[in-house]
């Protein structure tokens, strides 16, 4: 299969967490572990401390996923947790030892130079005098090694914005360098200069722990450049680990002629004095008389199953250059061949970024890594293999005259995105036009793909998605445009001082933010006549975005059409935006909280709006520049008032409002306090103290470190039953519980750590045929006695190549260890009983099969032909590749139905679900994209709606990652309400229209067909609300209770009020009202009908499930709770549970009889559970219920379940 297909973006891998697959969130840990490394180092600088809160912010992380309202924003938003954890660390902790007497006592010296190790140490010291954002900056790019394109992600800024941060960064820490330097410090020239001093530190320095002589320092930053006559220093490292330009590859069958193989690279090192020189910062000279240290680089081939390649030609290409320049003639090049395993090593190669291809005749693969200057490398843990064909183009002018020596890369595939893929987006292929303007991708991914083009006498540009499949395709690059604008107000009158951006359907890939030097710079700013201009746009259709601006379009998807050579003009008419202002207040003081994180979001404001805002010193807080939308207020947790971000505000902004006095007090935490001590009564200074509350309304983790007398302060947002457990390196506590309620906020309690943490587990995983597998991530997870997870951490393993895996670390008790691949297919899952200090060894997880039935099939493409690249998934777990004629087969299943979906590059997800196990010879056929064609009206006048937004989401998710196209939304201007949207899957999708004013209107197509031929007639009705109250059954006000309707939510006041907003006027509308204490009930209601409605909850009852099989009590299973009188099922909805520890305690279901049916939980099952058994049960306001449910005989079974399955 191709997975790459189908490599997992952050958005993707967050999506598949929240939707149950919770193993996956190593797979984000594992991606951005150095970064968060890196912040909380920049801020506490002790790496224990440090490595601490890395490790509570993941966690922190995991539990608020589910509040996270951007997926694509994960970086940013994990990096907001680990800065805010470490500030609250450091608050709490004022005793933490400096970085330069810990943090690398334990890396080896690699450079004994005694100038390498005196500028270390003045590095680290003067990294402690700047600013934490600098520092963190700094760490990011120079400790953790991300690149400047992953840095713009984490912060949210463009690469160009990144890079000047950087730059600054590097200044500031050059300047403070200098001033210790006193050869350097009177040089004017040397200052100018102090950002590449800082360059030079790092690079020579990164690594060491010594005592400065300021003199020798001088000496070595001379030795790593030259000095250029009176008028400056040019400084530069020829070994520049931290290039941040794209992957450029060379693929070729045959390597150049300049290649070298590891001899003699090693000879060439030897007998020179430096490699040659990497002038990666444009100046004319670059001279290093320090050899280089050279190292070696390990890795693994594996196809998108996981199968070794061996004999594959491996290449390691060293990246000198920068995106927008054309490569040299001459690389560095390292090769290799990888053994039977698919293991290979590349070997003698100085610190640097590397382009590494792997070829056969049928794969290729190609991945970047970094060798760093301590020699650590950074890169995947195996660089995947893709079948691969030939491509040839035709690069001409708008002249149609050839254009030769230009390079070209594939750099964004019609179906495939996200980080991953993008990583390795051009999968190893580069090309150059020759004489005649010709080229030839020796080795690409078939399908469509959009170009990045770097000619002589052209401005680098991207193309829009060019053929790839075997056959010439003509490539234009055409002449660019100007755009010429205009910023007025609602009555024409100039406005100056508006600064924007514009940005195309292809931004994410080309023009950015504020450019960069992938991207074509976009920013303007108009001038005292409203005046701006943008020279030089590629022809394409730009929208506008303004920054930082009270004012918002009045139009927000007006767009400028720019076209080859000419000059496009247009006038930007601007109106007020609303907005949202308040203080956030110590509810207990009243005095207002500084520092605390808000993210203001809306889905349904026209445009979407995502805001974030932190409050100031006295408490206060603004968001402006809003179009009009019902706007959720979320707070993220600080050390003062954890957990915060619970508490929403609902706020409903009308075009140009301002709306203020939106206050929030946050009530001060419930307090554990105590002490951790070892067997001898000693306290223990820096041991780790987890806590959780689960039985509260909402789960809550709490955690620190203790300080130098064993002491610990864990806070809490409520009450209940706190599970804590405290642990160092070699040994762990028990799990004690304690109770924190309104009576008692505060507890005190010991912790003795009493249990040695050295149990483990050692196994084998096998697939379904009985073969080891390797590179599965096993994760073992403790369990709790009623099936909850206790406090103590979950550990991770992953599988070798002969499929063995070892999980250390352990505390006793019972453990339930599950193996996934990285595509997100389930392996397998076992119980394991730990002894304490024992490493229970032979754990077998198998892959087991359903049954002994096949499906087998050929995937063609329209025209008829077999389609030899796909991928092919059922269900939700087997995923195949397809065979060279287009032949499939999935097999070992049970009786039943099925759903098969398949994904080809160029077409359209297919679905085909109905399919029995047992079926032959299926034939399936891809189908082209949709267009979706629409007129969106008035429904009270018939009028076109002209500003509007078009969403739609796939109907049916398929077990891969597509890429993005299982959703899309675009922004229409159009005089008649029109709008056309292609490349729409086939497989069915649900529309949603959104307009200013209007309430959102949506309906689902079930099938789509090929082409045109699929329209929608929207007629959006004016928004209107609905208000109420809400009180208990003694009539008392209830605030805090949660109310939920079709695109729009809110919480009661303290007067238990409510008012919810873009609701479609005249239509009867379900209300969903929850309560901590109270069952959850439905109300219906007419919006706009202007009457208050009136809402009464009442206190539930509690049920205590048991399920039994054979007369054994069944551990693993699930229930659906409904109602049985129709009245009561109408107000109290259904309900499904689902333990792993023997009992369902289903709490606050609503009074009245209720009908129970159990299934068993086969997690090695891939299919829905099967309903095994039914029992009825009367639930009483505030009383607890015991049912035992019994397995039915068969033929019961199929008299109460005729379809053998249950509704989940």
């Amino acid at each position: 299969m191709l997975t790459m297909l189908f490599a997992r973006s952050d958005a993707h891998l967050v999506r598949r967490v929240l939707g149950g697959h919770q193993n996956e969130f190593e797979m984000l840990v594992r991606r951005y572990l150095p970064a968060v490394l890196a912040t909380t180092k920049s801020i506490l600088r002790n790496p224990t401390d440090a490595e601490d809160v890395a490790q509570e912010s993941f966690i922190a992380a995991y539990q608020k996923l589910d509040s996270l309202k951007a997926p694509e924003k994960f970086p940013g938003w994990l990096l907001t947790i680990a800065r805010h954890n470490a500030l609250n660390w450091q608050r709490k902790n004022k005793h933490e030892v400096p970085l330069s007497d810990t943090a690398l006592e334990s890396i080896p010296a690699v450079h004994p130079e005694p100038a390498r190790r005196e500028m270390h140490e003045m590095l680290h010291h003067t990294l402690q005098e700047v600013d934490q954002e600098i520092r963190e900056l700094l760490l990011l790019h120079y400790y953790a090694g991300y690149s400047l394109r992953e840095i713009s992600g984490m912060y949210a800024i463009s690469r160009v914005a990144a890079a000047k941060r950087l730059q600054r960064a590097r200044e500031a820490l050059g300047a403070k360098l200098v001033k210790q330097i006193p050869e350097m410090a009177g040089s004017a020239d040397i200052r100018k200069k102090s950002k590449k001093i800082a360059a030079a530190a790092f690079a020579a320095g990164v690594v060491w722990k010594v005592k400065p002589a300021h003199g020798m320092i001088m000496g070595f930053l001379l030795g790593a450049g030259k000095l250029a006559g009176a008028g400056g220093v040019v400084l530069t490292m020829a070994a520049t680990a931290f290039f941040t330009a794209p992957t450029l590859f060379d693929w070729s069958p045959s390597f150049p002629e300049n290649n070298k193989t590891t001899d003699e690279a090693q000879q060439d090192s030897t007998a020179a004095d430096v490699p040659p020189a990497t002038d990666v910062q444009g100046q004319e000279e670059s001279v290093d008389q320090h050899p280089e240290t050279l190292y070696s680089l390990s890795n693994v081939l594996v196809t998108p199953l996981d199968q070794a390649v061996g004999g594959a030609q491996v290449k390691a290409e060293r990246i000198t250059w920068k995106a927008t320049e054309l490569p040299p003639d001459h690389t560095d090049i390292y090769t290799a061949q990888s053994d039977a395993n698919g293991a290979f090593t590349l070997e003698n190669m100085p610190p640097g970024v590397y382009s590494v291809t792997a070829t056969t005749r049928v794969f290729g693969g190609a991945h970047d890594f970094q060798i760093q200057e301590n020699g650590d490398v950074r890169g995947p843990r195996n660089v995947k293999m893709y079948p691969m064909i030939r491509s040839y183009g035709l690069l001409v002018d708008s002249s149609g005259e050839a254009v030769p020596g230009a390079v070209i890369y594939p750099v964004s595939h019609e179906l495939f995105s996200g980080e991953e893929f993008d990583h390795v987006t051009v999968c190893g292929v580069r090309a150059r036009s020759d004489s005649k303007g010709r080229f030839m991708f020796a080795g690409i991914i078939p399908g469509a793909w959009k170009l990045y083009i770097v000619a002589p006498r052209h401005q680098p540009f991207y193309t829009d998605y060019v053929p790839c499949y075997g056959l010439r395709s003509t490539v234009v690059i055409e002449t660019p445009g100007v755009l010429r604008g205009y910023t007025v107000d609602t009555e024409g009158n100039p406005i100056a001082g508006i600064s924007g951006m514009v940005y195309t359907g292809m931004q994410a890939r080309s023009y950015g933010d504020e450019g960069s030097n992938y991207r074509v710079s976009n920013s303007f700013t108009s001038d005292a006549a409203g005046a701006f201009e943008i020279a030089s746009l590629p022809p394409d259709e730009y929208f506008f975005k303004l920054k930082d601006s009270a004012l918002i379009l009045a139009s927000p998807n007006q767009k400028a059409e720019i076209r080859p050579g000419k000059s496009s003009d247009i006038e930007l008419q601007l109106t007020r935006g609303g907005s949202v202002s308040g203080r956030v207040l110590n509810a207990t003081t009243g005095e207002g909280i500084a520092e605390i994180e808000l993210h203001l979001y809306s889905n349904n404001a026209h445009p979407p709006m995502s805001k974030e805002a932190v409050t100031n010193a006295s408490g206060n807080y603004l968001f402006m520049g809003l179009p009009g939308g019902s706007y959720q207020l979320n707070l993220l947790s600080n050390d003062q008032f954890p957990m915060a971000y619970r508490d929403t505000v609902n706020i409903t902004v009308k075009q140009g409002e301002t709306v203020t006095d939106q206050d929030i007090s946050l009530v001060p935490p419930m307090l554990v306090k105590g002490v951790v001590v070892d067997t001898e009564d000693h306290p223990v200074a820096r041991a780790k103290v987890d806590g959780l509350n689960e039985h509260g309304t909402t789960a809550s983790w709490a955690t620190m470190i203790t300080k130098e007398d064993g002491s610990f302060t864990l806070a809490f947002p409520e009450g209940g039953e706190i599970s804590l457990l405290a642990k160092n390196d070699s040994s762990r506590s028990e799990t004690v519980t304690v109770t924190l309620s309104a009576e008692t906020p505060e507890v005190e309690t010991v912790l003795i750590l009493s249990v040695a943490a050295s149990a483990g587990i050692e196994g084998i995983v096998r697939d379904i045929n009985g073969k080891p597998v390797y590179n599965a991530d096993v994760g073992a997870y403790p369990i709790h006695r009623d099936g909850r997870l206790t406090p103590s951490d979950s550990n991770y393993g992953h599988t070798s190549p002969k499929g063995t895996f070892s999980i250390t670390g352990l505390l006793p008790g019972k453990y339930t260890v599950t193996a996934t691949l990285q595509t997100g297919r389930h392996l397998g899952t076992i119980d394991v009983d730990v002894a304490n200090n024992q490493i229970t060894r032979d754990v077998l997880i198998q892959e087991m099969p359903e049954g002994n039935l096949t499906i087998e099939g050929t995937l063609y493409y329209p025209n008829g032909l077999p389609c030899p690249v796909a991928a092919l998934g059922l269900d939700n777990s087997q995923l195949v590749p397809c065979g060279a004629l287009g032949r499939f087969a999935f097999t070992r299943l049970g009786p039943g139905t099925h759903t098969i979906y398949a994904l080809s590059p160029g077409y359209s997800p297919l679905a085909v679900s109905g399919i029995a196990a047992g079926t032959q010879n299926l034939k399936l056929v891809l189908q082209k994209f949709a267009v979706l064609t629409g007129i969106v009206t008035n429904a009270q006048t018939g009028k076109p709606v002209t500003d509007f937004s078009v969403q739609y989401a796939m109907l049916a998710s398929p077990p891969f990652d597509t890429g993005g196209i299982e959703s899309g939304q675009a922004g229409f201007a159009d005089p008649n309400g029109q709008f056309r949207m292609e490349r729409i899957p086939v497989t069915g999708i649900q529309v949603i229209i959104q307009a200013t004013g209007f309430a959102p209107w949506q309906t689902t197509l079930k099938e789509l067909i090929s082409g045109e031929g699929n329209h929608v007639d929207a007629a959006l009705s004016p928004a209107a609300g609905i208000t109420g109250v809400v009180f208990d059954a003694s009539g008392k006000a209830l605030p805090k209770v949660r109310v939920n309707a079709p695109s729009s939510n809110t919480v009661t006041d303290a007067n238990g009020a409510f008012s919810l907003d873009n609701l479609p006027a005249g239509e009867e509308i379900k209300m969903a009202f929850s309560c901590p204490g109270y069952a959850s009930t439905s109300v219906y209601a007419v919006a706009g009908s202007g009457a208050t409605i009136t809402v009464t909850l009442v206190v539930g009852g509690t049920l205590r499930i048991h399920a039994v099989k054979d007369g054994q009590p069944l551990n693993s299973f699930s229930a659906l709770v409904k109602h049985v009188e129709p009245e009561i099922a109408q107000v109290a909805g259904e309900h499904y549970f689902a333990t792993r520890g023997g009992e369902i305690v289903a709490q606050n279901v609503y009074p009245g009889e209720v009908e129970i049916t159990t299934s068993i939980i086969d997690e090695n099952t891939p299919r829905p559970a099967l309903p095994v058994g039914k029992a009825l049960a009367i639930v009483e306001e505030g009383q607890e219920t015991v049912v035992v449910v019994e397995e039915l005989p068969i033929e019961q079974q199929e008299a109460h379940f005729p379809e053998n399955t249950m509704e989940q």
